[in-house]
């Protein structure tokens, strides 16, 4: 018997939104050039909307050039104090999907970034994760 132990990695990048639309893509790379792209991304999805960010503390979201693509899309950034990835509400997104992840056999990468994205625009969209994040944070 052959077993595959293939491990799949993506750059996923995401954005939830109390009251937008929740926006997801995978990159190559982590690097500054990508998080303009997807601050890019987020603006296309949400015209109208007031949007503020909430990021960690991660070297590429600090860069100028990401600091000035915010500014010019009306972007607020706000950057969570370091170590403390429990305050950010996309936490309990992401941690969902690795839980589906984990029990779910990936035949190639493509499926894996679908089950990422599928499962991302579906957290997302869901009352109880943001109601459970702001039980944690505010209580």
């Amino acid at each position: 018997m052959v077993k595959d132990t293939s491990k799949y990695r993506a750059k996923n990048f995401g954005f939830s939104t109390f009251n937008g639309k929740g926006t997801v893509n995978t990159y190559v790379i982590s690097k500054q050039e990508s998080v303009m792209d997807f601050l890019n991304e987020i603006r296309y999805s949400n015209p109208f909307k007031h949007i503020i960010v909430i990021l960690d503390n991660f070297s590429a979201h600090r860069t100028e050039n990401v600091v000035i693509t915010a500014e010019i899309l009306y972007i607020e950034f706000v950057f969570l104090r370091p170590y403390s990835p429990q305050l950010s509400p996309i936490e309990l997104i992401w941690k969902s999907i690795k839980k589906i992840l984990s029990r779910t056999f990936m035949k190639d990468q493509e499926m894996m970034i679908d089950t990422v994205k599928t499962n991302f625009i579906k957290f997302s969209k869901s009352k109880s994760l943001c109601e459970n994040w702001v039980e944690m944070v505010v209580y």
